[in-house]
């Protein structure tokens, strides 16, 4: 059951956005919070109205008036007060916190709706946190009618801001979905994932949005994101811009631009337990950082440029489970002993040789296989490109074929 104090907050907002009140000779437009009636991206809609500019930024002792005012007997002043605080923005946020535990029921209700207000509508990220911050720091007062405002306000700015941030990354080209990746050599565990490939639009600003959706208060306590980014646009600066966000726990990039400066920031991930490198521009040298974060439970490093004994020295400096291959596929699985085929994957190189499923896999470019281990290692040593000869047995008749590694999707 809500609380009460909570739907005074929404008796509150309708009063705001009715009541005909007198303005005294301050009267702003808007500045960098969005008037409420014009608040409508919050339900997916459309975007907030933007600021305009203000002509005149309300001076210390009118917005220590009009906090005053928000606990007047009036109800006219109390309405005027509140609809001047939340339009004069982040130079309300101060004030408005150091006074609101000396208020009543209604004062506190309203100073927590224009916390709100300003949450929601600033256009500046800064702002928007100070207010959360002070809402938060209500939530702790020993005033229960305070700390039970705040908190029920608290939890409706961050619902807010996570249906906010899934649509502006949607509308900038991130796709919602669900991946499932080996977390180790033998478990398969599915992921709510963000994807950022081709159709991505979005600014590096616009990842700053990662962290609303991630990291969602009263989340499971068992839900841990994933990020696949892909292409040419994934530099650094991307890396950098999500090292600090919290709820992911698996990063995938492939065919990306990123450097072993990229890894640096990667790895400061705080909930960072997988990642999936395929095909970027890193080196031996990245191979310290990887090694460094003892949080990684699982590495997958494909096609980049990290030598075969630099993954053997990962393997020994890291509890990690390493996954290392020079970037070559061939496009089979097969049982062990013998190494039968029970898939082959189309486009893949071994489809375009003929394999066929029941085929059994002698050797590999000159090494006897018995096993899908032994078969992955061997690929693990070639990449994309490379010419490899495969040894067949189907119904007792051997052939050998020479084919051209492709590359993993």
């Amino acid at each position: 059951m809500i609380h009460r104090s909570y739907m005074l907050v929404a008796v509150i907002v309708s009063m705001v956005l009715t009541a005909d009140v007198m303005a005294r000779p301050w009267s702003p437009q808007t500045d960098e919070t969005t008037s409420p009636t014009t608040d409508s991206s919050l339900d997916g809609t459309a975007s907030p109205t933007p600021a305009q500019p203000k002509p005149n930024a309300p001076t210390a002792t009118e917005i220590a008036g009009w906090i005053e005012d928000l606990d007047a007997d009036a109800f006219a002043t109390r309405v005027r007060a509140t609809r001047l605080l939340v339009r004069s923005g982040a130079d309300a946020i101060t004030p408005l916190t150091e006074q609101l535990p000396t208020f009543g029921r209604e004062g506190v209700t309203r100073g927590a709706y224009i916390l709100r207000q300003i949450a929601i509508s600033s256009k500046e990220e800064q702002h928007r946190q100070a207010a959360v911050t002070a809402l938060e720091t209500l939530a702790t007062s020993t005033l229960p009618t305070a700390s039970r405002t705040a908190v029920s306000v608290l939890n409706d700015i961050y619902e807010l801001w996570f249906k906010q941030a899934q649509l502006r990354l949607r509308q900038s080209g991130a796709i919602f979905t669900t991946t499932q990746i080996l977390t180790t050599k033998n478990t398969r565990e599915s992921y709510p994932s963000i994807l950022f490939g081709g159709q991505w639009h979005g600014t590096i600003e616009d990842l700053a949005l990662i962290q609303r959706v991630t990291n969602r208060p009263h989340r499971p306590t068992n839900e841990q994101y994933m990020l696949v980014f892909d292409g040419a646009q994934v530099t650094d600066e991307w890396m950098s811009a999500i090292a600090d966000v919290p709820g992911v726990a698996v990063v995938r990039v492939t065919s990306g631009r990123i450097t072993n400066a990229g890894i640096e920031q990667l790895v400061k991930m705080p909930d960072l337990r997988a990642t999936e490198l395929l095909y970027n521009e890193i080196n031996d040298d990245c191979l310290d950082k990887l090694a460094g974060n003892a949080q990684l439970t699982r590495l997958r490093l494909i096609g980049n440029r990290i030598s075969i004994d630099g993954a053997a020295r990962l393997k020994q400096q890291t509890a990690a489970e390493v996954d290392f291959r020079a970037g070559g596929f061939l496009g089979v699985a097969c049982n062990d002993n013998p190494c039968r085929i029970t898939l082959v994957q189309t486009n893949s190189a071994a489809a375009r040789a003929g394999f066929r499923i029941d085929d059994i896999i002698v050797s590999y470019n000159g090494t006897a296989v018995n096993s899908m281990d032994e078969l992955i290692q061997e690929i693990a040593k070639h990449g994309v490109g490379e010419k490899v000869q495969v040894e067949i047995d189907r119904s007792g008749e051997r052939f050998t074929r020479e084919l051209v590694l492709g590359k993993w999707d």
